[in-house]
């Protein structure tokens, strides 16, 4: 019980005193009334406090939650990023080994052909 609600409480009992006999019922049982209004608000209010405690817990743990997501997310958005721009690299690099090789492929092909066409030529000049 809290000093002021004691402090009530003595006060009361020194009034009683000088009260009749139905007053004194009427008081006593009224300061019974406000102490058991007193112990049931404050009751309530620990429960508040404890639930407003386990949310704040859960927000807590929620926003550490997020954190690591968020993080875990950026981490994992530069990977993509960067694994795309190593395909395109790859991709370009690609293109321009297939450009050298069928540049190289032609150029063999004509080779060939002049070697052939030169020598078809040389075997029809000579007698």
């Amino acid at each position: 019980m809290s000093d002021t609600l004691h402090m009530l409480s003595e006060v009361t009992e020194q009034v009683v005193v000088r009260t009749s006999t139905a007053g004194q019922d009427s008081l006593r049982r009224d300061v019974r009334r406000v102490s058991d209004d007193y112990e049931a608000v404050s009751t309530h209010a620990r429960e508040l406090v404890e639930q407003l405690q386990a949310v704040l817990q859960r927000w807590t743990e929620f926003e550490s939650s997020h954190s690591l997501f968020t993080s875990w997310l950026d981490t994992t958005m530069q990977s993509v990023e960067n694994a795309s721009k190593v395909a395109a690299d790859l991709d370009a690099k690609l293109d321009l080994v297939n450009q050298v090789k069928v540049s190289f492929d032609l150029v063999s092909y004509i080779t060939t052909i002049f070697h052939h066409l030169s020598s078809f030529f040389l075997k029809k000049i000579e007698p």
